[in-house]
């Protein structure tokens, strides 16, 4: 399983939940290489940076599920190509690449419209469609609701399957606090609630003694939220995550750790915010999957791409006094 995070800069909880790997979604987990780079949501430089990227035992059958995460409506996900809007991948800038990749669109009128070399462009498309990806799940909120979106991006991509929420997901940290005002925790921690600040809702898990209590409020934009927690132990929040997530690497929670949250609301975009968590049994039926009628297998490669990480071009490069030495000297 490979994870690209295009909005880790938006996104930072989603980095440190990817990061406890997930046995979710419908994959295993195993094999997995973790990426989060803020790829600045331009698709030509997600695409290049996940061909170095990725190793050969990630592509094609051998690989699983791969997660594309970042920000998304039901009509677009924020990767973008277009000088009109190039934070945005539209529908009708997939169909424009797809028709341009088959040849129906002359590479002028990629580079007229998207400001990019159509040549460089449509070599990274088809370098990145032999990878021959069988399932790639999308986490972009509820783009899962418009099926002629994922299936044409499978097109362009060569993805066998793609998956992705039909309903707004998000990403929120978990701030535990202790419930120390009261005998019994569950009125100690209604009491707390009750002072939190725009107050969406509650939500309670746990027995009355050994509880784990949420309220999510509005975040400073609308795709964010704020999550206020109180617990009765420790053993409580490892318990709710045990019952609500299935991690390969987890955390064992003490106080004053802060830990990632991620879920699906089933209140869609209305509040309040109804979480619905990965090992929910009702949590698949919030995934939209979509079969590519298109999808060719190609043969998977015999060498190994070295791993390529590109450098910050604001940071100067720093030689060694002996490199200097020897670039005096010899110039070169």
């Amino acid at each position: 399983m490979t994870i690209a995070i295009y909005s880790s800069k938006e996104l930072p909880e989603a980095g440190a939940y990817w990061g406890m790997r997930p046995r979710e979604p419908l994959g295993s987990g195993q094999g997995f290489a973790f990426i989060a780079e803020g790829f600045d949501v331009k698709i030509d430089l997600l695409l290049s940076h996940l061909l170095h990227l990725l190793n050969p035992e990630d592509w094609g059958d051998w690989g699983g599920v791969h997660v594309l995460v970042g920000h998304g409506t039901n009509e677009a996900i924020n990767l973008g190509l277009s000088a009109e809007n190039p934070a945005v991948l539209r529908l009708k800038d997939l169909e424009t690449l797809c028709k341009f990749v088959s040849g129906d669109v002359d590479g002028a009128v990629i580079k007229k419209k998207y400001k990019v070399d159509p040549d460089v462009l449509a070599d990274t498309i088809d370098r990145f469609c032999t990878l021959s990806l069988r399932h790639v799940a999308v986490r972009a909120c509820n783009i899962g609701s418009n099926d002629a979106y994922l299936l044409k991006l499978a097109e362009l991509l060569n993805i066998k399957t793609i998956s992705a929420p039909t309903r707004r997901d998000f990403f929120t940290g978990l701030y535990p606090k202790k419930v120390t005002e009261d005998p019994d925790p569950a009125v100690a921690a209604r009491i707390i609630m009750k002072k939190a600040p725009k107050v969406i809702n509650s939500y309670i898990v746990g027995e009355k003694n050994d509880i784990v209590m949420f309220n999510f409020e509005k975040g400073s934009r609308p795709t964010r939220f704020r999550c206020h927690a109180v617990a009765s132990s420790e053993k409580a929040v490892n318990d709710f995550y045990r019952a609500n997530f299935q991690f390969l690497n987890p955390v064992d929670f003490k106080w004053g750790m802060a830990v990632p949250l991620y879920g699906i609301n089933m209140n869609h975009e209305r509040l309040p915010l109804v979480p619905i968590f990965p090992n929910h049994p009702n949590y698949s039926s919030f995934l939209k999957v979509v079969n590519n009628p298109k999808f060719v297998q190609y043969p998977p490669p015999q060498i190994n791409l070295p791993l390529y990480i590109p450098k910050d071009p604001m940071t100067p490069v720093r030689r060694r006094p002996l490199q200097k030495l020897f670039r005096t000297v010899f110039g070169r």
